[in-house]
């Protein structure tokens, strides 16, 4: 991006509420990451903790630009939603499976702590950006799914549905064994083409929704379509089908005629063409009827509905199509219990339909999943004025647990336990800096202050629980020793807080 992009995305995604100042934020992230390091190299997953640092941080950046105008901003933020969530679930969960739960722990700690940090500049948190997002993934999964619905009915195997009793008798229009069937069934299947065509043309907008210059061009471009397929298709299916009869009823030319006009009305794949035509044409109706009560201002506003959702699924379909074969040929050709299964949902309604399937479900798992934020600020458990250091001190009480339930030293729980009250006394003492002063306020010196008084404070009461764990003959983090801890790290905590409080 140009160097003038760069402000205009910091502009865009900056926090309004919450925000900590410059000095405060500076200190309470080389707390929290120190934190963090320590409880990665005493349990042995520093890898998962600077993992899950830097995937909380990205998923919260992505977060903040999916709300930003325009077509390229809401587009990459949107991409990386997907990518950085995927992350975010996968770490721990491939931790989990390499029988490392202890690392997963781990992972999800530095994930908040990242997402905490991140958010103390940045409006991941609040500010309705997670709601934007949400809408977003739940446009492009619409979308996508509208795209599926289509491929499904251009893919769908009609053998299967004429295998069910009420519609026997439709296999007639596609694989004729009658003369009747032959004939009769070409025009059926030609009318149903045209009708599809004649049904999208009703439904869709009128003219008064565009411009008065285009309207005229519009009106004309589906009359056209609609006289177009008629006469091609419906009248030609009834020429075609009187040449046929009377051939066949006279002697005329009958080889000219069966080995012409005969292989054209007998052909499957033209017969199974129109008839998806048709289905396309109902799915097409479907979605234009329900476009149109929703309303195009809310489809298409600026906020609620971005062309780069429709982008981003028009790119997943692409991908899907072309990959969708291969994907399907592995993991059918695969040893496991579900390979009967797939095998059969693959030739029913195609690979590419599958695989939209599977988009549209992640997408709305997705969409559910954010919504545990918007729970937390409805629900006061994370009020957006001090989002960033309550996420920095839930992750680094997610680390406190790790460290006892790996069974390190209470030096160690003791110490990130001290951490986390420190990250947030200096975190919400530079959120009431930033209210009052801005978060870059001309005189620092009240903040480092107040954060050294925190250091100091902090050290001792880390010295005091050091001294006593040591006279209970150098207790550790396991059996016994795992109370003693938590209980001396809960005493520090309410002592330091009084003090700083008080």
């Amino acid at each position: 991006m140009s160097e003038r992009t760069m402000p205009a995305v910091r502009d865009v995604i900056r926090v309004d509420e919450g925000s900590v100042s410059s000095q405060s934020a500076l200190i309470t992230a080389v707390i929290a990451i120190a934190a963090l390091l320590v409880v990665g190299v005493s349990t042995g997953y520093t890898i998962f903790a600077v993992g899950g640092l830097i995937v909380g941080a990205l998923f919260a950046v992505t977060i903040a630009t999916v709300g930003a105008a325009g077509v390229l901003l809401p587009f990459v933020g949107g991409i990386g939603v997907l990518a950085v969530g995927a992350a975010a679930v996968g770490l721990p969960g491939y931790a989990v499976l390499s029988g490392a739960s202890i690392g997963a722990w781990v992972a999800v700690a530095g994930s908040c702590v990242g997402f905490g940090l991140a958010r103390f500049r940045v409006a991941a948190f609040g500010d309705g950006a997670v709601a934007r997002a949400i809408g977003w993934l739940l446009r492009v999964g619409t979308v996508a799914g509208i795209y599926g619905l289509i491929l499904f009915a251009l893919l769908f195997d009609l053998s299967s549905l004429f295998e069910v009793t009420a519609l026997g008798g439709l296999s007639e229009l596609v694989i004729p064994t009658t003369d009747t069937g032959r004939i009769l069934g070409f025009v059926v299947v030609s009318w149903l083409a045209v009708g599809g065509v004649w049904i999208v043309s009703v439904v869709l907008p009128p003219a008064s929704v565009l411009p008065e210059s285009k309207r005229s061009v519009y009106v004309a471009i589906v009359s056209r379509s609609v006289s177009t397929t008629g006469a091609v298709l419906g009248v030609g299916s009834i020429l075609v089908a009187l040449v046929v009869i009377i051939s066949a009823e006279t002697g005329l030319a009958t080889g000219t005629v069966n080995e012409t006009l005969g292989l054209v009305m007998d052909a499957a794949a033209l017969r199974t063409s129109f008839v998806r035509v048709f289905l396309t044409a109902v799915v097409l109706s479907g979605v234009i009827i329900l476009a149109r009560s929703i309303g195009m201002d809310t489809l298409f506003g600026r906020v609620w509905w971005s062309v780069s959702a429709i982008v981003c699924a028009t790119g997943l379909f692409v991908v899907t199509i072309v990959s969708a074969p291969t994907v399907a040929g592995a993991v059918v050709g695969a040893e496991h219990e579900r390979v009967a299964l797939i095998e059969t949902i693959v030739s029913l309604i195609g690979a590419g339909t599958a695989g939209m399937a599977l988009w549209v479900l992640a997408l709305f798992s997705a969409s559910a999943g954010l919504l545990v934020f918007p729970l937390l600020s409805e629900t006061r458990l994370v009020p957006p004025a001090t989002a960033g250091p309550r996420f920095v001190v839930f992750g680094l009480v997610v680390g406190v647990v790790s460290s006892v339930s790996a069974g390190v030293s209470s030096l160690v729980v003791l110490s990130v336990a001290v951490a986390s009250v420190l990250v947030w006394d200096i975190g919400s003492f530079g959120v009431g800096v930033t209210a009052d002063l801005g978060a870059s306020p001309s005189h620092t010196g009240g903040e480092v202050v107040h954060a050294g008084a925190s250091l100091v404070v902090g050290t001792l009461a880390l010295a005091v629980t050091a001294i006593i764990s040591w006279l209970l003959e150098d207790v550790t983090a396991s059996a016994d020793g795992t109370i003693v801890a938590v209980i001396l790290a809960v005493g520090a905590a309410i002592v330091l807080s009084a003090v700083l409080r008080g």
